[in-house]
């Protein structure tokens, strides 16, 4: 009977050990999954800053092109609008002149008969 339980005893032993031994394989198998996913970590950690590098020139040159309409649309604006208007202005303004200047001529030539 003592024999039997040593016998029992061993036979459990075994089973533990073997169980640790398997319990041993998995957390090194889980220990190399964690290494491997600390890495694809720092990776991704690297290619996050690359994004972000990328989204600031995209930033920046969306910028500029921003600025660059604008400056388009004010010089649009400048060229149908503005500027017409000046020379508009300008030719009423000049003709304005020559009326006082026919005018006043008119008027000089009827005060002073004299000078015909």
């Amino acid at each position: 009977m003592e024999n039997e339980k040593l016998t029992d005893h061993e036979i459990r032993i075994c089973k533990l050990e073997e169980n640790e031994k398997v319990q041993d394989k998995r957390i090194e198998m889980h220990g190399q999954q964690i290494d491997e996913q600390k890495e694809l970590s720092r990776q991704q950690g690297l290619n996050i800053e690359i994004i972000k590098k990328d989204v600031s020139n995209i930033d920046r040159t969306t910028k500029k092109t921003d600025d660059k309409i604008d400056k388009l649309y004010i010089d649009r604006i400048s060229d149908h609008y503005i500027k017409p208007n000046e020379r508009i202005k300008k030719y009423i303004d000049d003709a304005i002149k020559v009326v006082f200047g026919i005018i006043i001529a008119a008027f000089i030539y009827f005060l002073f008969p004299g000078l015909r």
